[in-house]
C-alpha cells in the first residue's frame, strides 16, 4: 500500500498519501519485512538442503547424545541437576531433536513421494517431542526428572531396536496448546503473505504502467494465481502436499499417458 500511494497515477486520495508523515514510517517497515524474508528463504533452503545430504539413519550419533544424556541426570544431594549438567543436557536435546528431523527420512529414501511426505511429517513431530522435553530440565517438577529418564531411556531402546514407528510424540497440554495456537496464527499470516506476494507484485507493477510482452503478461498472471491457490489450499488443508503427491503417483500409473511422443501404444 505504501509503494502504491506513493507511484500509483490513480485517485487523488490514494496519490496524497505520498505526503503523509507516517508514510515513511510504513516504508521503513515494509522494507524491513521483505529484508526478512528475503533473509529467512535461503535459511530455510539450506534447512532443507542439508535435510536431504543425510544419507542413513544417525543411529550411532543418536545412540551416543542420549547415553550422554542418561549420565548427565544425576540429581546432586539436594535432588537437583549441576548447573553445568542442565545446559549440557539443554544442548545435546537440541542436537537429537536435529538429528531425528534429519535423519529419519533417509529411511524412506527410495519410497513414493506420498510414503517420504508422511515419513517427514512424522520426523518433525518426533523431533518437536524431543525439544518440549527441555522444559522438563528448564523447568523441573518433583517428578520430572525421574519421568525425562524414563522418556530417554525408551528413546534410546527404539533407536537400539530400530522401531522408528515408537518414536515420542507430543503431549497435548494446555500450554502446549496455547504455543500451538500461536504458531497456527504466524504461520498462517506467513502463509497469506506469501500466497499474495506475487499477485501484489503484479498490481503494483500494473500501476507502474509496466507491462510484459505477450505471451509473459498472461503467463505471469496465471503463475501468480495458481501459487496463491496452492499456498492456500494447503493451508486449508494440511495434507494437501500429500494428496497433491498421492494424485501425482496416481497419474504415473495411467496407462494410456504417453511417455514418449514418438512411441504410440500398440492395439
Amino acid at each position: 500500500m505504501a509503494l502504491y500511494g506513493r507511484y500509483a497515477s490513480g485517485p487523488a486520495s490514494a496519490v496524497d498519501l505520498a505526503g503523509r508523515w507516517w508514510m515513511p514510517i510504513v516504508q521503513s517497515i515494509g522494507v524491513l519485512c521483505v529484508g526478512l524474508v528475503l533473509a529467512w528463504a535461503p535459511v530455510q533452503g539450506a534447512m532443507r538442503l542439508w535435510d536431504r545430504e543425510s544419507p542413513t539413519f544417525p543411529a550411532e550419533a543418536l545412540f551416543e547424545h542420549l547415553t550422554t544424556i542418561l549420565a548427565r541426570t544425576e540429581p546432586d544431594r539436594r535432588g537437583q541437576l549441576p548447573p553445568k549438567a542442565r545446559q549440557e543436557i539443554l544442548t545435546l536435546l537440541a542436537k537429537v531433536a536435529v538429528l531425528l528431523r534429519a535423519g529419519i527420512p533417509a529411511a524412506a529414501r527410495g519410497g513414493t513421494s506420498l510414503t517420504r511426505a508422511v515419513v517427514r511429517a512424522r520426523a518433525i513431530e518426533a523431533s518437536k517431542a524431543v525439544v518440549d522435553l527441555q522444559l522438563w530440565i528448564a523447568l523441573p517438577s518433583p517428578t520430572s526428572h525421574d519421568d525425562f529418564r524414563t522418556r530417554i531411556a525408551e528413546l534410546t531402546r527404539t533407536i537400539l531396536t530400530a522401531e522408528y514407528d515408537r518414536l515420542p510424540i507430543r503431549e497435548t497440554t494446555p500450554e502446549a496448546t496455547r504455543r500451538t495456537w500461536h504458531v497456527r496464527a504466524v504461520e498462517t499470516t506467513r502463509t497469506l503473505i506469501i500466497a499474495l506476494v506475487p499477485l501484489a507484485v503484479l498490481l503494483v507493477v500494473h500501476r507502474l504502467g509496466l507491462t510484459l510482452p505477450s505471451p509473459f503478461d498472461d503467463g505471469a498472471l496465471i503463475a501468480a494465481l495458481a501459487w496463491a491457490v496452492v499456498l492456500l489450499l494447503g493451508l486449508l488443508d494440511p495434507n494437501f502436499p500429500t494428496h497433491l503427491a498421492a494424485v501425482r503417483d496416481l497419474t504415473s500409473l495411467n496407462p494410456f499417458t504417453e511417455k514418449n511422443p514418438g512411441r504410440r501404444l500398440s492395439p
